[in-house]
């Protein structure tokens, strides 16, 4: 790899951290997430916006964090060279399986690791989506080393697509499903909206799991903090 040394390691064993996460998304609840209540609404706006910034296909793309593959599958059907990784076995495992089942597909690869330690070539990709990873890293530190890997392995004309989750979010969930009744849940948006660190007690699945939840205005910080 130019320019860096890798240990291969499960990421749970390179950062215990993680280890929740892992436990989380291996319920297998997020496979069919985008295909249910506003999942769909997501998935159209974010193909919408995909579409307009990529590059023009046969570009190289790293879906980061890409859960199960749907934006993976996406792109190989639109003809990208499409690589995912996420830190969650089944997941991979599940992505592996959607894209055998594509005809015809350019190359394409699902395996386990983790934003902060890409086993990519400098300047191999032409997009990087970075649809989960910010939300996840709960530290800044870590999400700063997680872009600055993400400019690592773009090429200089490269595009990287950012995602946070919204500050508010937790709030505008809990007047939407009616959860303000529940007090731990009040809890959570006091927490969310003092300093951005979700917390999930409750251990219910649809509170979340443990995250930073994003100010606009910080985002765009941690972005250029990182050199895009």
């Amino acid at each position: 790899m130019t320019g860096c040394n890798f240990v291969k390691k499960q990421p749970e064993e390179r950062d215990p951290k993680l280890r929740e996460l892992i436990d989380y998304y291996s319920t297998g609840e997020e496979a069919g997430r985008l295909a249910v209540a506003a999942g769909p609404l997501e998935f159209e706006r974010t193909m919408e916006i995909l579409g307009r910034y990529l590059p023009s296909p046969p570009a190289v793309v790293l879906d980061v964090g890409g859960a199960c593959g749907p934006y993976t599958c996406w792109l190989l059907e639109r003809g990208y060279e499409a690589h995912l990784i996420d830190p969650v076995p089944l997941h991979v495992e599940r992505a592996r399986e959607a894209i055998a089942g594509l005809p015809d597909h350019p190359p394409a690869g699902a395996n386990v690791g983790d934003a902060l330690n890409l086993e990519r070539d400098d300047e191999s990709a032409d997009a990087v989506l970075f649809m989960c990873p910010l939300y996840h890293l709960t530290e800044r530190d870590d999400r700063l080393a997680a872009l600055r890997e993400a400019r690592r392995v773009l090429r200089p004309d490269g595009v990287l697509f950012a995602v946070g989750i919204s500050r508010f979010a937790s709030l505008v969930d809990g007047l939407n499903r009616g959860l303000l009744d529940d007090p731990a849940f009040v809890e959570i948006i006091r927490d969310d909206l003092r300093d951005g660190q979700h917390r999930n007690p409750t251990g219910r699945w649809d509170y979340f799991t443990s995250g930073f939840f994003h100010h606009p205005d910080q985002l765009e910080a941690e972005v250029s903090e990182a050199g895009f």
